[in-house]
């Protein structure tokens, strides 16, 4: 199994060329960081440093399984395709909203009714 070293620079050759000082300014990552991880002195990433690290499956990266990179939308079918499946979602979402509105309203009604005796 690779190093997390040795997946990090496989991202910085995927997503800057191999060049550090560009994937730094890319990433957010200060160049010293960057080389102390590179060059294994560092060998546990912080979670802060972890999400600075963009496009890339983060089995991957955190454990070495599947394929380095994510998966992109391609084209305009995967789009409608998100925006449906979003939707669906916001549907659900407000039926949920609206069965625990009323629920809320059932219970302070059941309890200002026990407060009254």
């Amino acid at each position: 199994m690779q190093l997390f070293s040795e997946r990090l620079i496989k991202i910085i050759e995927i997503q800057a060329g191999g060049n550090k000082k560009k994937y730094s300014k890319l990433s957010g990552i200060p160049y010293s960081t960057l080389v102390e991880y590179t060059n294994g002195i560092k060998k546990d990433p912080k979670l802060s440093m972890l999400v600075k690290i963009k496009n890339v499956n983060a089995e991957w990266l955190v454990y070495g399984l599947g394929d380095p990179v994510t998966k992109g939308i391609t084209s305009n079918e995967q789009i409608d395709e998100l925006i449906s499946e979003i939707t669906k979602h916001d549907d659900r979402i407000h039926m949920l909203e609206l069965k625990i509105d009323t629920m809320n309203m059932l219970l302070l009604k059941q309890t200002a009714e026990i407060e009254k005796k």
